[in-house]
């Protein structure tokens, strides 16, 4: 029986399982400190089985930083496409979601912390905010729509939103000072009147208030 065309279920289990031991690896030695002898022993295989999947060191940081943006677009996409709520009630659940995050981001945001710049947070930095400026030009659309957004071009303003994502997220220990200077900016670039965005500046205060907690 032809088995052309169709899909090696096998070969993207393997690949995912790669991808996890790297990951492990990443967040245990780091990036640069990591090698493919290392990956080799962990998975278990040689080196022709590795590069089977992976061609490269490099390779698997690109696949490392895509699964991660996949995991964390579960936790916000289905709330996007859902057709029934309002652009402010999905900019406050998007911030929930980023507030809320699954451990495998958790844990990335630890390493971020207290590890010294990578190559491997610059390519985590370039995927979230790529992710995160698509995911806010999508409510600023719908917020033009419905009156509640005044912005000339929502893509420009959902750059810049997003290049000031390590507020947002667990990768930095901002004050609430400036946490405040954060959301009046969002209220600004958006158009909407001040303290309309409180509530989302008082969401990015208690978790960055639990981080230092956890991190003391």
């Amino acid at each position: 029986m032809s088995t052309v065309g169709r899909p090696n279920i096998h070969f993207q289990d393997k690949r995912n399982e790669l991808i996890r031991i790297a990951f492990d690896l990443f967040m245990s030695k780091g990036y640069e400190a990591t090698t493919i002898a290392d990956v080799l022993r962990v998975a278990g295989i040689s080196k022709g089985s590795l590069y089977h999947y992976f061609a490269s060191k490099e390779e698997i940081l690109d696949a490392v930083i895509e699964y991660l943006g996949e995991l964390a677009q579960k936790a916000y996409v289905p709330m996007l496409e859902n057709s029934q709520m309002t652009a402010m009630e999905k900019l406050k659940n998007l911030f929930s979601a980023l507030n809320n995050p699954n451990q495998m981001i958790r844990q990335t945001e630890d390493y971020v912390l207290n590890q010294k710049k990578s190559l491997f947070h610059y390519y985590l930095r370039d995927k979230n905010e790529r992710l995160m400026a698509e995911a806010y030009d999508l409510i600023i659309q719908q917020g033009i729509q419905e009156g509640v957004f005044h912005v000339p071009d929502s893509k420009i303003v959902a750059r810049i939103l997003a290049s000031s994502s390590s507020i947002q997220n667990g990768t930095s220990f901002p004050s609430r000072s400036e946490i405040a200077v954060y959301t009046q900016m969002m209220e600004r670039c958006l158009g909407t009147p001040t303290g309309y965005l409180d509530e989302i500046g008082d969401s990015i205060a208690r978790k960055h208030d639990d981080y230092r907690q956890y991190h003391q």
